[in-house]
């Protein structure tokens, strides 16, 4: 959060801060289990949460 809010600083006012719940095209490389969709925006409501509490 801290480096999307120093670039927003630096691009006066040309920058948006994108969010998503992700998807497993990269994370599969690392053998590791990714989460159903239901779980991963789940966890993308916290973070935003997270964020706004933060602002």
């Amino acid at each position: 959060m801290q480096k999307a809010a120093t670039v927003a600083l630096l691009c006066e006012g040309r920058f948006t801060l994108g969010l998503g719940a992700g998807e497993n095209l990269n994370e599969h490389v690392v053998g590791g289990g990714w989460p159903p969709v239901d779980v991963r925006h789940e966890m993308l409501t916290e973070a935003i949460e997270i964020i706004l509490r933060e602002l």
